[in-house]
């Protein structure tokens, strides 16, 4: 796992800010993890060949294949009764 935050829902009802802010800072480690793939293996593959880990309420995928295997960074949400789950995944698999 390369991140991850819980932000429970009474947080979020006094401090409406943290989830627009969680957003930014998560969008941001996604990003420069993925920046920094790209500069190591290339291209991902295209993104309907992108492999999810998990599934949940929301998140997106990006996958190399690194030799016989995959390479797959994850932005993964869940939601429940107002509280927020958001982590980042970096995994290889095999293909």
């Amino acid at each position: 796992m390369v991140a991850s935050v819980f932000l429970e829902a009474e947080a979020l009802a006094e401090y409406p800010f943290l989830q627009d802010w969680t957003d930014a800072r998560f969008a941001e480690i996604h990003d420069t993890v993925a920046g920094r793939l790209r500069a190591a293996y290339g291209s991902p593959l295209p993104a309907d060949r992108a492999v999810f880990l998990r599934c949940g309420d929301g998140g997106r995928s990006v996958t190399w294949q690194v030799g016989d295997r995959l390479l797959v960074l994850q932005e993964w949400t869940v939601i429940g009764d107002g509280d927020v789950e958001i982590e980042i995944w970096l995994a290889a698999v095999d293909a």
